[in-house]
């Protein structure tokens, strides 16, 4: 996966705004809806990371930046599976995914999180490896790792939320008093909120395949289906199906 620049995103959703000058929408204020945009990506298609919990002979292992699962976020992320003892892959292991009883997120006082394993002690030299998780965001230098697939879905969406800010912006002018000139704001914010709306349809048609004449190429849904053998999937266990 590679870094896309927070300017890459902005060049694209201004070819995306073309006729709305910077007058209108400035550039700081395109760049602020390119990162909205990363956000809310972010919740309709989280980040997954993977990373290995290195034992220590006990049960509790704080997350976050602190502890591990350093991209671990508070009241977002999710744990998606955990392979314990982590499979050596160059000795071709098996992994050995523990049950959802077999590890929980155990919260205290405050905003402090750990990883439980109730009925494992990872000890020293031991580890487990652990899929979870968390929200899309730009680095110090204003790079993110968003998928390449869906740069056009992001910046379509970047675009959405500035028509859906313009909106707003005109819609706020109701003083009976100028007339005309409340007309035409009223007349731009009904075009900016069109606009908008049809720029996220255009956004989950282009993410997840929705909406569009054409057959997805994708969707999300469910299959009722199996190994030949007794195991369960990476992300869906048998006894959700």
């Amino acid at each position: 996966m590679m870094s896309t620049n927070l300017t890459t995103f902005t060049d694209r959703v201004n070819r995306i705004l073309t006729g709305i000058s910077t007058d209108e929408m400035s550039t700081a204020t395109r760049q602020e809806a390119v990162r909205e945009a990363v956000r809310e990506y972010g919740r309709d298609k989280p980040r997954v990371m993977v990373e290995d919990v290195s034992g220590d002979g006990g049960q509790y292992y704080q997350l976050g930046s602190s502890g591990v699962l350093t991209s671990w976020a508070n009241d977002f992320s999710q744990i998606l599976a955990v392979d314990y003892p982590a499979a050596d892959v160059d000795d071709d292991e098996e992994p050995e995914f523990l049950e959802d009883e077999d590890f929980t997120v155990y919260r205290v006082a405050g905003s402090t999180r750990y990883l439980y394993f109730p009925n494992h002690a990872p000890a020293s030299g031991e580890a487990a490896r652990v899929w979870y998780t968390t929200y899309y965001e730009f680095d110090s230098s204003n790079e993110t790792e968003t998928p390449t697939g869906d740069f056009d879905a992001i910046c379509t969406l970047a675009g959405a939320i500035c028509c859906e800010w313009l909106a707003v912006r005109y819609g706020q002018h109701s003083d009976s008093t100028i007339g005309a000139d409340v007309v035409n704001r009223r007349n731009k914010s009904d075009v900016y909120a069109s606009r908008a709306k049809d720029l996220r349809r255009r956004y989950m048609q282009e993410l997840l395949g929705q909406g569009g004449e054409q057959p997805a190429a994708a969707f999300v849904g469910d299959i009722d289906m199996g190994w030949g053998f007794e195991r369960d999937f990476l992300f869906h266990r048998r006894r959700q199906r």
